[in-house]
């Protein structure tokens, strides 16, 4: 259960540094 969790963050942190990515090119 432990080890779903932390996939669980590892992926959403991946997946909200690549949006943060995104934007930022976008905007430059």
């Amino acid at each position: 259960m432990e080890d779903k969790v932390v996939l669980l963050l590892l992926f959403g942190g991946i997946a909200v540094l690549m949006f943060i990515t995104g934007f930022v090119l976008v905007l430059a």
